[in-house]
């Protein structure tokens, strides 16, 4: 008989190894600069206002969206998982790791320049931003759910005889 590798609550009726709600919640802190311009078109009658509130250069929402495209991007492919492996597409799978530790990586360095372009002076949104992307990065390196994930979803599921 086979052991579990991870407690029962973490696999769908398929047996497959479904997604943490850490994993989920790491992916959209590093969209957060698409949800904000998301969310500025909602609110179309203060759009500018909010977004030169939170990003007063425009270039650092260009770039702070750049950066967040490998995170958004793995974030469908783990929302799409099931349909890729419908059609036997299983090597994007292998892709979110590597994908989410990029736009962590990226946005760590964005961070530090912001620090640096400020002459080391304080400041709680790039000290906050900084430590949350480090112990993400720290996490996604180290997660054994996610190497399973990945590693389940990225093979054809054998039928059980």
């Amino acid at each position: 008989m086979a052991r579990l590798l991870l407690e029962l609550k973490y696999y769908d009726e398929a047996g497959r190894v479904k997604p943490s709600a850490i994993l989920s919640w790491c992916a959209l802190f590093l969209c957060r600069s698409m949800f904000i311009f998301a969310l500025s078109f909602i609110l179309q009658q203060n759009s500018s206002e909010l977004l030169s509130w939170i990003y007063p250069e425009k270039r650092y929402l260009y770039l702070s969206m750049l950066i967040a495209a490998p995170a958004f991007s793995a974030y469908l492919l783990l929302a799409f998982r099931e349909s890729l492996t419908k059609h036997e597409r299983y090597w994007p799978l292998l892709l979110i790791k590597p994908l989410l530790l990029l736009s962590c990586l990226l946005d760590i360095g964005l961070h530090y320049f912001l620090a640096k372009s400020l002459y080391w002076q304080f400041s709680w949104s790039i000290a906050l931003s900084f430590l949350i992307n480090v112990m993400i990065g720290f996490y996604l390196f180290k997660d054994r759910h996610l190497r399973l994930l990945v590693s389940d979803w990225s093979r054809p599921n054998s039928p059980i005889e």
